[in-house]
């Protein structure tokens, strides 16, 4: 929250924009999980395989392709806010697509997508004259790289699924 309005502080103004946020924001965290997520990132694992190598290739190119989605919104907001966003948001796209592998399910991605894009756009409802800024995206990039180092330390702690099943066909 503090990323995008420099304030810690929630409360919630309008009932009826924040069910609508809700429901949108619910709308767009399925839609991009289950596309992005459940089927484009399945289908890159079963293509490259469940070894580490192409693990981490299907995670780096779904979260481009997750980033890359977001230029859509250069429809309604200013090309340098738009390109900076499509290049933060992949950092998420990483913590998403390890959780999924960490999980097995896809439905805690869709959730912390879901509660974290709620709680930013509902706050964002209170503050009159809202514009996003380059600033907010770049402080928002800061604040993931811990989780992306996390995520990357949960990658390579993942054991060798082809290496796991030789082992066990020689015996």
């Amino acid at each position: 929250i503090y990323a995008f309005t420099a304030d810690f502080s929630f409360s919630i103004g309008n009932p009826t924009m924040t069910f609508a946020t809700i429901m949108k924001t619910m709308t767009g965290a399925v839609l991009e999980e289950v596309l992005i997520r459940g089927l484009l990132f399945s289908v890159m694992l079963a293509a490259w395989g469940d070894t580490k190598k192409g693990i981490i290739k299907a995670v780096i190119l779904s979260s481009t392709i997750f980033g890359v989605v977001h230029l859509f919104n250069l429809i309604i907001r200013p090309p340098a806010v738009v390109i900076l966003q499509a290049l933060i948001v992949m950092l998420p796209g990483i913590f998403y697509a390890t959780w999924l592998l960490k999980s097995k399910s896809i439905y805690p991605a869709i959730l912390v997508h879901w509660l974290s894009n709620a709680v930013i756009n509902i706050k964002i409802l209170t503050i009159p004259d809202y514009q996003e800024s380059i600033s907010m995206w770049l402080i928002f990039g800061v604040v993931l790289l811990p989780l992306v180092a996390y995520c990357d330390y949960l990658l390579k702690q993942m054991p060798e699924p082809a290496l796991v099943e030789n082992e066990s066909d020689a015996d």
